[in-house]
């Protein structure tokens, strides 16, 4: 080796290769986009998290309410993010918010079963304001005239 010329023992050495990185707030620049595309996800993730807890929230129901109610169907919606009937006893219309589309097909139930104008007894919780006519947690549906029950999976893995 020439006089001035220094060996390098490890070449991967950071003083023998400077970075050349710049740094804001300790992030350096190269890599600032793809911390902006984690923090975009992780920020997208929380909001719809937050929507889906609030969605699912028993704020405004008892859960341990053992409700019935019962009626005539006036309307189906056989859809997500629920199944919803109206039921009518003739002095109110009650939303009934039942499962998903994928928690019939678990139970083997299927849109066809469901008649308006057909007879139904509901079994859940009511929303604790009486003017509200919605009940959801859903332990049992009924339909007197074909003979049929629903039950809730919660509920038959409760009983003894």
């Amino acid at each position: 080796m020439g006089q001035g010329t220094k060996q390098i023992s490890n070449p991967t050495d950071t003083l023998a290769r400077p970075s050349g990185r710049v740094s804001v707030l300790g992030l350096h620049i190269a890599t600032l986009p793809r911390f902006m595309a984690h923090l975009g996800r992780l920020l997208v993730l929380l909001f719809f998290s937050q929507l889906s807890l609030a969605h699912h929230s028993e704020a405004g129901f008892d859960p341990e309410q053992r409700y019935v109610f019962e009626g005539v169907i006036t309307d189906i919606f056989w859809g997500n993010p629920h199944i919803l009937f109206t039921v009518d006893d003739g002095t109110t219309a009650m939303r009934i918010e039942w499962v998903t589309v994928a928690g019939a097909d678990k139970t083997q139930v299927e849109a066809s079963r469901f008649h308006r104008g057909e007879r139904m007894i509901v079994i859940g919780s009511r929303n604790i304001d009486p003017a509200i006519h919605v009940m959801t947690s859903i332990k049992e549906l009924q339909l007197p005239e074909q003979d049929w029950q629903w039950v809730s999976p919660s509920v038959r893995r409760t009983r003894p």
